[in-house]
């Protein structure tokens, strides 16, 4: 970033916006024994760039990267005014985007850094390093759709799961509005996550009875569109071995006419469509 500036004003073709980006120069620093991280950016109003990740462990630099624009494929960001902006630091303004974090066994933290793709709905990815030895780390770029994560102990390990939820499921059966997606658990081992949603019953019962109550207060609603919930809540059920009773449920609501309101499919289509979608997605394991 000082090189870029340099070599600006030895050209004296630094712009007004130039000098603002200039003056807005932030970091983010990180550290926790050997391990310093620091994030860095230019900022100008709701505009970043220059987004660089440098990793230092006993005063030798790890890794000294620039930030991708999202998850795979978009890896390149074309520029100010480009088709792909640069992303935003998550927290930018509020508190820090970038942390030191146990997510996995080994005694070292992973550094997680957060950025949002921008957008009304969407996007949030990670960058996770996660040291591989004393002077190298990986980096796996992680999306998380327009839900989230949270850093949270849910228990089983000593390291921390991240509880978010299955963004495939937004804008499938209904609107934006009026979609809901079920919760989803992950474990970060052997650089990578994994789905152990499964593992944590109980927070799959508290999400499915809430997808529930919800599905029972808008079914109230004239012309309410309930078949987003419904997708949500069946899917916790098949995540927890409940399908008959949740199936059940659903051609109850079925024959109440509460699966014909809203977008389509409606009725026998919407459980027929559901059910593939639910098999598809991995909710349903039977063939």
């Amino acid at each position: 970033m000082l090189a870029t500036l340099a070599a600006l004003a030895h050209a004296g073709a630094m712009t007004s916006a130039d000098r603002a980006f200039a003056a807005s120069a932030k970091t983010e620093t990180v550290s926790s024994g050997a391990v310093t991280t620091v994030l860095s950016y230019t900022e100008h109003q709701t505009d970043f760039r220059d987004l660089r990740i440098k990793i230092t462990r006993a005063g030798l630099l790890i890794r000294d990267d620039s930030v991708p624009c999202g998850p795979p494929p978009s890896f390149h960001c074309s520029g100010p005014g480009g088709s792909k902006p640069a992303p935003a630091p998550l927290n930018a303004g509020s508190r820090k985007s970038i942390r030191l974090l146990a997510l996995d066994d080994d005694p070292d933290p992973e550094v997680i850094a957060d950025f949002f793709t921008g957008g009304a709905t969407c996007c949030v990815f990670s960058l996770v390093y996660d040291f591989t030895g004393a002077s190298t780390a990986t980096r796996l770029v992680w999306p998380w759709g327009g839900v989230g994560y949270r850093a949270k102990d849910l228990g089983g390990t000593p390291a921390l799961e991240a509880l978010s939820a299955d963004d495939r499921f937004t804008d499938v059966f209904c609107g934006h509005a009026c979609s809901a997606v079920p919760v989803q658990i992950w474990r970060f081992a052997g650089a990578q996550f994994m789905d152990v949603t499964r593992e944590f019953p109980a927070v799959v019962k508290r999400s499915a009875r809430r997808h529930w109550r919800l599905y029972d207060q808008f079914r109230k609603r004239r012309s309410a569109d309930v078949k987003g919930v419904l997708a949500a809540y069946m899917a916790e059920e098949c995540l927890l071995g409940r399908e008959r009773k949740g199936w059940r449920r659903l051609r109850r609501a079925h024959r109440a006419g509460y699966l014909d309101q809203g977008s389509r499919p409606h009725g026998k289509a919407y459980l027929k469509r559901l059910r593939r979608f639910l098999r598809r997605t991995g909710y349903i394991k039977t063939p």
